[in-house]
């Protein structure tokens, strides 16, 4: 159950931020096996590689608990 002002008790919070990081962390790897290592040197493989960079740097701030 929630406490006042809508947050869980301290122990629930750890878990919960626990799991986050988790989930987070594993997302990051799933994104990185998305990279193409076959390097063609077109445009459109290096925007592809850049936007998977850019997912990857998206998650890692939200793991460390800025804004994507």
């Amino acid at each position: 159950m929630l406490e006042a002002g809508g947050h869980w008790p301290g122990p629930v919070e750890q878990k919960l931020d626990a799991f986050r990081a988790e989930i987070l962390a594993e997302a990051i790897e799933a994104a990185r096996g998305e990279y193409l290592h076959d390097q063609t040197g077109t445009p459109e493989d290096e925007a592809y590689n850049q936007a998977v960079s850019d997912v990857v740097a998206a998650i890692g701030a939200l793991l460390e608990g800025g804004a994507a």
